[in-house]
């Protein structure tokens, strides 16, 4: 017997208890959804979790309709409502024989999930316990498990149940840290028929009438050829949507032929034609009057033919935006032009293939744009603009005009601004279809696979592409191709090395379980809604909302927590952005790349902090563990002493702190990688020197080994091969059982398309059989940013700073994917500066 019916304790229970079930079980459809080792019944686990919250999540009850006078059918629902969900939490255990009228002895685990006070030392999390019971029942007899979700079916909200149904994948959806639930908020759009009026005027007005101009030839008819701009996010204006083109000026018969091209924006309403708003009636006069104004003032003229529009093309405004905007099938044209994004050179553009192929892609700039293709395939997914094929061929880019200062320059891809080559003869019906209901193919969503494929490829290193890219595949059928992309993409997945991307674990993760669903033949059937359930039938537009959530807004929420893009999902754009390349031969600039020296003299707020800081690192200096180490090293039978290796920016060897033969001894080898064949000991920074005398001073019982990497901050960024070479150094030649790394990128910088700071950690590690460790700081800046390389390399100990108290410095990057931290001093840091330099040396 449950307690008093007419308590309204009873009803609150019941909902807060189906509230927090649900929110358990979504939250362990995510986890189980993440599991790379996906198979058909571990789909089935994750599609009866999601249903089973979303039953709990619009269960619903009216306490209105008891009546406490007669016995109701509503409290009987309701106990054998309850019972039920603390069965299913106890799963399979059975219910012990319960005593007493309160609802923690009724319903134990379910009170114990609802209890708000701070559990004791020896009371169990009851969450986990929980989880297992619920996968348990959604793993057992499939009868049992519909009776049960038609049980709860019946506690729906009748009048928005189908409503709340097909909107509870969206309710419970936690990001890719997994750290919090929250609700997925849907994406800036705008409607269908905005495509349709876009694709319409396009495909109408491309159609090239320029052998009927006078002085050209017959031989130029055809198309103008075509690019769309690809953006994150759609502009609008007036409640318009912009497009932004850009048209040869006159159709090429061939690739090679010299090409000018033209900028144009499209201004199409939000408002589908015939709609009208509410206005204001006018007089007629005033009305025609104001027609007038606005028609003078805002518009040059009407484009109603071809004719029209081709002159418009060939005529030369230099780089501005000739500005259309689309009035059912003819053009308005603006009177004022309109600054460019993108100041292109007048020839043939670079497709995505060609630079990913030939160079190095850094690790930001390929994240940022599989973000935006992957955001334009979601905007553009139910248009016809899908019908031309999406490839690695068909995203280019175009290289950037050479101006008065950059004559002589590299030139320059604008690989921040993707453009699609669009083209109006429709691609084979089957790799352009959207859905393939029937034929023998192993991936019946091409447009997702072709998706898919492009992230594939961006996902891959210079060197992986380098082996296949002179190996063109030609293609006898349709299904072939399908089954040659699905099959590469699925052997990517499969090898660790992949996606080769230089980031940490999590990014890398993120990224890999992008593709892997957009590989996914079975992605379409993950929505469990009353519309699949009830017809077997997901949409066009359910199926659009499956690619957001499964691909967009994974790669959106990663890219938001590198602080790549704001809320709303747009770039952080730079002034100097361009991936330049040059022409002719191998990639040799080092990409731009935010490089650093660990800062360790932070300075603080407060006066006192200095000097509390000398006095936290002389207790470390005086510590018992600290006497012991060097009186064992004292002794007849010493051991074999430590050896650090660090690597810097040298040390300068006139500094105070190394002037005593005690200290010179300690420094048992020099070696310079900035300036080969140098024997002389220098510091062009002073970082180096701050480093190495914390290094003796925390370490006095060690052998020190100092390596010259960079000259300073701004060497630092060149500096890559340097530090490769100093880490094979101390590893085998020193012997070296500590490598110490001051210093950190955003990402990994390859050289000639090889890792080779992690290529020499990993070998070192190899040769000297893991007995070797290594330090590197994990950030100057902290807040958005995420760990530098090479602390973010999964052999290396991430080292964070503290003040002189232990706690955690804003400097500070979040935590990585383990959740532990190494830290140490990291604020007002005292230590030895550079002879020149002057000022007071703190020494032992």
């Amino acid at each position: 017997m449950i307690p008093d019916m007419d308590s309204p304790l009873i009803w609150e229970f019941a909902q807060d208890s189906a509230q927090e079930v649900a929110a358990i079980a979504a939250r362990l459809s995510m986890i189980e959804s993440q599991d790379p080792r996906k198979n058909d019944r571990k789909r089935q686990v994750v599609q009866r979790l999601g249903t089973l919250a979303a039953y709990l999540l619009v269960a619903y009850f009216d306490r209105s309709r008891y009546d406490p006078h007669r016995e109701d059918t509503s409290s009987k629902k309701l106990g054998r409502f309850l019972e039920g969900l603390e069965r299913l939490c106890t799963w399979p255990r059975d219910l012990p024989s319960l005593r007493g009228n309160d609802l923690s002895d009724q319903f134990p685990t379910l009170s114990s999930l609802l209890e708000n006070e701070p559990r004791r030392p020896w009371e169990l999390d009851p969450i986990p316990g929980v989880q297992a019971s619920l996968k348990a029942f959604v793993s057992s007899d499939e009868a049992m498990i519909k009776r049960y979700f038609s049980f709860l079916k019946r506690f729906s909200s009748t009048e928005k149940d189908s409503k709340k149904h097909a909107e509870a994948n969206q309710t419970f959806q936690t990001d890719i840290s997994g750290k919090s639930a929250a609700t997925l908020e849907p994406p800036n759009d705008y409607p269908a028929h905005v495509h349709e009026a876009f694709y319409k005027i396009m495909k109408k007005y491309t159609q090239c009438c320029c052998s009927t101009l006078s002085g050209l030839g017959p031989d130029l008819s055809g198309r103008h050829e075509g690019k769309l701009r690809l953006k994150e996010n759609f502009e609008t204006r007036d409640d318009h949507v912009l497009f932004d083109i850009v048209l040869s000026r006159i159709p090429s018969e061939d690739s090679y032929h010299e090409v000018e091209w033209q900028h144009l924006q499209f201004h199409v309403s939000r408002t589908q034609a015939g709609l009208k708003g509410v206005q204001f009636v006018l007089n007629e006069a005033s009305t025609q009057k104001t027609v007038k104004v606005a028609s003078k003032s805002q518009y040059a003229g009407t484009i109603k033919s071809n004719n029209q529009f081709c002159e418009l093309v060939r005529k030369r405004v230099g780089p501005a935006k000739l500005r259309l905007k689309v009035k059912g099938e003819r053009l308005l044209q603006f009177r004022d032009l309109e600054g460019i994004d993108d100041d292109i050179a007048h020839e043939r553009t670079v497709s995505l293939e060609d630079v990913l192929s030939r160079h190095n892609v850094v690790a930001k700039k390929k994240l940022l744009l599989a973000y935006i293709l992957a955001r334009s395939f979601w905007q553009f997914y139910n248009s016809d603009w899908m019908c031309a094929p999406w490839t690695t061929e068909s995203v280019q880019f175009f290289r950037e005009r050479k101006d008065e200062d950059n004559q002589d320059g590299d030139i320059s891809v604008l690989e921040a601004s993707p453009y699609f080559a669009f083209a109006f003869q429709q691609d084979d019906s089957l790799v352009s279809a959207e859905h393939l209901a029937s034929g023998c193919v192993v991936h019946r969503y091409p447009r997702v696979l072709a998706l898919a494929s492009i992230l594939y490829e961006i996902g891959r290193g210079k060197r992986q592409r380098s082996a296949t890219s002179k190996k063109k595949r030609h293609f006898r059928t349709p299904e072939e191709r399908i089954s040659y992309d699905f099959n590469d993409i699925r052997k990517a997945l499969g090898r660790k090395s992949w996606p080769d991307l230089g980031l940490q674990a999590e990014a890398r993760q993120t990224y890999k379980l992008v593709v892997e669903n957009c590989s996914n033949p079975r992605l379409f059937e993950s929505l469990e809604s009353s519309s699949v359930q009830e017809e077997g039938v997901v949409t066009i537009e359910e199926r659009r909302a499956i690619l957001y959530k499964e691909v967009v807004y994974p790669l959106q929420t990663l890219l938001q927590k590198l602080n790549w893009i704001d809320k709303a999902g747009n770039i952080h754009r730079q002034d100097d952005e361009e991936l330049s390349i040059a022409d002719y031969g191998p990639e040799e600039n080092v990409p731009r790349n935010t490089v650093a020296f660990l800062n360790t003299q932070q300075a603080s707020d407060s006066r006192q902090t200095g000097s509390m800081s000398e006095q936290w690192l002389h207790k470390v200096q005086d510590s018992p563990v600290t006497r012991d180490l060097i009186l064992g090293f004292t002794t007849a039978t010493a051991p074999k002493r430590i050896r650090i290796a660090v690597l810097d920016t040298g040390y300068d060897p006139e500094a105070i702190m190394f002037k005593t033969p005690k200290r010179k001894r300690r420094i048992q080898q020099w070696k310079d990688f900035v300036m080969e064949g140098s024997t002389a000991r220098r510091d062009e920074d002073g970082h180096g020197t701050h480093v190495l005398s914390l290094v003796m001073k925390v370490a006095p019982a060690a052998d020190i080994y100092v390596a010259r990497v960079a000259r300073d901050t701004e060497g630092l960024a060149h500096s890559t091969k340097n530090i490769s070479e100093a880490i094979t150094w101390a590893a085998q030649e020193c012997e070296a059982d500590i490598i110490s790394m001051s210093f950190g990128f955003d990402e990994e910088l390859p050289v000639e398309g090889d890792r080779v700071m992690s290529n020499a950690i990993s070998n070192s590690l190899v040769s000297r059989k893991q007995q070797i460790l290594f330090f590197a700081a994990a950030a100057n800046e902290g807040g958005n940013q995420s760990e530098m390389f090479p602390a973010s390399h999964p052999q290396v100990i991430s080292i964070r700073g503290t003040d002189d108290k232990g706690w955690l410095q804003r400097f500070n990057p979040p935590p990585g994917d383990s959740g532990t931290c190494f830290m140490t001093l990291g604020q007002d840091v005292p230590g030895a500066s550079r002879s020149q330099d002057g000022g007071a040396e703190v020494s032992l």
